[in-house]
């Protein structure tokens, strides 16, 4: 039996399973403690109580310009633990330290605290222009036919897939989206700094083409699909300019604003889609039997977290994710795409089989420049079966 197996069964005999009211009572319960101070506390999956004290009040530290405070850690149930073990004996391809949060304790517990930042300020014109760099980059690929496939499998499975009701979406930053900010010259950088704006460009696409299907196919052309981001790495200006969609015109009236936005819709399908950015949990615990989950996260075990959290409810409603490959209890089971912490589970497997047949990822290499199309190699999109299909 294999670490991750233990891991699993020791949840499961202890009642630890992902729920959202878990979730939403650990992020209430860290944003009291940094007004009133005292112990953090979380269960682990051997069922203890394990707890970490936090300071009253304390100011963010500033560091190169950004500001470190205190978030929430999630962490795959197979790796609770993994950081105890020798590298020789864990079967992991990194070091186990990686794994955890550096803040002490929690090791066994897949909901902890740790320290996370947050960009102090930035530099509106910066952003504005680089998105216009990379939406011209990824026009040919949005217009390829690759993309005309993405909308064609929607197109066809909608009436047979369950309702989509809204869009969230993880893993945009990677870390933080201003790298380029504060290395304008560094190439390497500026590549890094493409990444954030090519995953929001193609969440936008996504939620545009299912907004459009929706609306035909309900006959309602004032039919609205909220999208919300999460990421704790946004500064204001970034929170503005994904609330706008990155729409270059503001209406100085509400009557103005509204006609700006329709003619938006119309003319630039490549962005523009507003999106509300939520912070530490707060795209899970949007998270419902009607959600379609976009996530390129690294950090966060989304799949995992939805597939069982929304177990009961029959839900998500669809995912364009990572393969899902396997249940997550082989030992090399995170070794197939090179993205760690976003592992499988026999939950996700199961919610796999009610899916209808996937659509393999519609990014390749041929209609995408350079590194972009590692942005989405190995990913495919689900969409769950109605229930009386």
């Amino acid at each position: 039996m294999t670490k991750f197996e233990d891991n699993l069964q020791a949840a499961k005999a202890n009642a630890w399973s992902w729920n959202l009211d878990a979730i939403k009572a650990a992020k209430n319960q860290l944003q009291e403690l940094q007004k009133s101070g005292g112990a953090f506390k979380a269960k682990d999956i051997h069922g203890k109580e394990q707890s970490y004290a936090i300071e009253k009040d304390k100011e963010p530290t500033n560091d190169n310009n950004r500001i470190r405070e205190y978030g929430l850690r999630f962490q795959p149930i197979q790796l609770c633990g993994t950081q105890d073990l020798p590298q020789e004996q864990s079967s992991l391809p990194w070091e186990p330290c990686q794994t955890q949060s550096d803040l002490p304790g929690g090791e066994d517990c897949p909901i902890w605290v740790e320290e996370v930042f947050r960009d102090q300020d930035c530099k509106l014109e910066n952003h504005v222009a680089e998105m216009d760099r990379q939406r011209n980059l990824m026009g040919s690929a949005l217009t390829s036919d690759t993309f005309y496939d993405l909308r064609l499998y929607l197109e066809k499975h909608v009436k047979d897939a369950q309702e989509i009701n809204n869009v969230v979406c993880f893993g945009l930053t990677d870390n933080t989206i201003k790298n380029i900010l504060n290395h304008d010259s560094d190439p390497g950088k500026q590549e890094f700094q493409g990444r954030a704006y090519i995953r929001y460009l193609m969440c936008a696409y996504i939620s545009w083409t299912l907004r459009d299907i929706l609306r035909k196919s309900t006959n309602d052309p004032e039919r609205q699909l909220k999208m919300y981001i999460q990421g704790h790495s946004f500064c204001y200006q970034e929170k503005y300019l994904l609330g706008i969609g990155f729409r270059p015109e503001i209406g100085e009236t509400p009557e103005e604003e509204a006609e700006l936005e329709k003619a938006y819709e119309k003319s630039n399908r490549l962005g523009g889609y507003p999106a509300e950015v939520l912070e530490d949990a707060g795209g899970l615990l949007e998270l419902k039997k009607n959600t379609f989950i976009v996530s390129f996260d690294q950090r966060v075990p989304v799949r995992q977290i939805a597939a069982q959290a929304l177990a009961g409810d029959n839900g998500p409603a669809g995912m364009f994710c990572l393969d899902i490959i396997d249940d997550g209890t082989a030992a090399d089971c995170q070794n197939h795409d090179g993205r760690n912490r976003d592992l499988s589970s026999p939950d996700l497997k199961e919610w796999q089989a009610s899916c209808l047949d996937p659509l393999v990822s519609p990014v390749t290499e041929k209609n995408f420049e350079h590194y972009y199309s590692d942005l989405f190699r190995n990913m495919k999109l689900f969409l769950k079966k109605k229930q009386d299909i």
